[in-house]
């Protein structure tokens, strides 16, 4: 016997968002919201030659091209935006792997790539433990210590005997 059927059934582990499982006229949406054109006009292009004119300023950014490391400068930059905008481009490896395939220290990819998602407001899975996302690096105050820990026990010693005698 068959068993019987229940219209208003729920698996509790379907994805509701599913393609398979919903029935929404998308691109009815699309069209009302201008989506759906088959060419693009001239602002679709204006807009778009701008993004492209951003990103290429971006990853230029502080290569000096009258050295001959330039091309690394750059392709490190390229490297780290790619990774940021999708880890799969290269195997959905960490960035810290990435870096010791190409021979680099993590840091060195983990700035770019931080500065990246700063910049363009993007984040990969890889980037989700990101505590600093949106905060830019303040330099830090310039070290003024002379001598050791030795010397700065004495000066402290020093101060707080002038703080008891002026004050007492």
């Amino acid at each position: 016997m068959k068993p019987e059927f229940l219209e208003n059934y729920r698996n509790e582990h379907e994805d509701t968002l599913d393609a398979r499982t919903y029935d929404f006229d998308w691109a009815d949406l699309e069209r009302r919201l201008g989506e759906a054109e088959e060419q693009l006009e001239d602002r679709d292009f204006a807009a778009l030659g701008s993004a492209l004119q951003s990103i290429i300023e971006w990853i230029i950014e502080g290569a000096d091209f009258t050295k001959l490391d330039a091309d690394a400068h750059v392709g490190r930059r390229a490297i780290a935006l790619f990774w940021t905008l999708n880890p799969d481009y290269f195997e959905g490896v960490s960035l810290a792997t990435l870096a010791s395939r190409l021979g680099l220290h993590k840091a060195i990819l983990s700035a770019q790539a931080a500065e990246a998602r700063r910049k363009f407001g993007i984040k990969n899975r890889g980037q989700a433990h990101g505590w600093n996302f949106g905060q830019t690096a303040e330099p830090k105050a310039p070290q003024t210590r002379k001598g050791g820990a030795l010397a700065e026990a004495a000066m402290s010693q020093l101060k707080a005997r002038l703080a008891r005698n002026v004050n007492g």
